[in-house]
């Protein structure tokens, strides 16, 4: 089945520019690390590299700008003495930069030290960003106030049923047919009444019948909510993912990489990053896009672009997939390739 263009039919009021690059000083693991970002971009490497570090830094300089009601508690990292910590971001051609000073925590008795060299009076030209999705099928299925809910969709997908509630209806029956493609059990998806002001979600069956949101299947309630996000009039600017295969049949896997692939492709892009353990998520994306995390020999994390490491292009050009290429290589190496560690 083609793709649909899940954005073809509204504008965003501004263009919303897209991050190029992000520098990490003294973040979490992250002592310093520089990365260049695509519109998609995929964080690949093993546990403790950094990579949910490198999502939640950006949460952090977000949230320094003012610009996402989430309130990340930063830790610096190497040491006991205190240490300054600082998230620089190049965004459209302007430099941007959030830090503190003394290890001071932004939300709890410190203050974060914002620097632009631009005119954007402390403001950035984002539109509005959430923490990293992680997704939490349990509470994508509880019943919710509906008219509420202010900006996207919850990191963790709470207030599910109010974000599908307020689609426009030709988004909602985009969003329908989309479902029933890829879940041909379902015949229609209905929000019913539950308490006064509240509704919850509910599925109409092919064969016959109604099931509430409760009965239905995580792998269903992931890909509603990803259809959500993505049909989402009021999507961020930046849309961050942890593990999106959590939960998701490859093939349902595919399809929403591919669909979101195409939000960053659209006449006013979003941008996406996001992080997997799955080799599979990389024959789906560019090879520019992935991004290499791994520890060298001081212990220290550093990140390369896939693509660009030594012997890749020759295994690709041999015949492996990208994911296959990941598989059979250790992150380590590649860093060593790389002319790290």
């Amino acid at each position: 089945m083609p793709l649909v263009d899940v954005a073809s039919d509204f504008r965003p009021m501004c263009p919303t520019p897209m991050i190029d690059s992000v520098s990490i000083r003294n973040f979490k693991c992250l002592r310093s690390v520089d990365v260049e970002l695509e519109p998609l971009t995929v964080l690949i490497g093993k546990n403790d590299t950094g990579k949910s570090s490198f999502l939640e830094a950006l949460t952090f300089f977000v949230a320094a700008f003012g610009e996402t009601d989430e309130t990340p508690n930063p830790q610096v990292t190497h040491g006991v003495n205190p240490t300054d910590l600082a998230v620089s971001v190049r965004l459209d051609g302007q430099d941007y930069s959030a830090g503190l000073k003394g290890g001071q925590g932004v939300f709890g008795g410190g203050s974060a030290q914002i620097h632009t060299n631009s005119e954007s009076d402390g403001r950035l030209p984002l539109r509005s960003v959430r923490s990293p999705y992680r997704l939490d099928p349990d509470r994508l299925r509880m019943p919710a106030q509906v008219g509420v809910l202010n900006g996207p969709l919850p990191a963790r997908g709470d207030h599910l049923v109010a974000a599908l509630d307020r689609l426009p209806l030709s988004r909602m029956v985009q969003l329908q047919k989309e479902l029933i493609a890829r879940v041909p059990t379902v015949r229609e998806l209905v929000l019913v009444p539950h308490q006064t002001g509240s509704k919850e979600i509910t599925f109409d069956l092919a064969s016959g019948g109604r099931i509430p949101a409760k009965a239905a299947s995580d792998g269903v309630m992931l890909l509603l909510a990803y259809l959500a996000i993505m049909f989402d009039e009021n999507a961020p600017g930046l849309i961050m993912i942890e593990e999106p295969e959590n939960g998701i049949h490859p093939k349902q896997l595919e399809y929403v990489v591919k669909q979101l692939l195409s939000l960053t492709q659209r006449e006013e892009p979003v941008q996406v990053i996001m992080t997997t353990h799955s080799p599979y998520v990389l024959d789906f994306v560019p090879k520019e896009s992935v991004r290499v995390f791994a520890r060298n020999e001081s212990g220290d994390v550093e990140v390369e672009p896939f693509a660009d490491i030594e012997g890749i292009a020759d295994m690709l050009s041999s015949g492996y997939t990208l994911g296959e290429v990941w598989y059979n290589t250790d992150e380590d190496e590649l860093i060593r390739r790389s002319g790290g560690g």
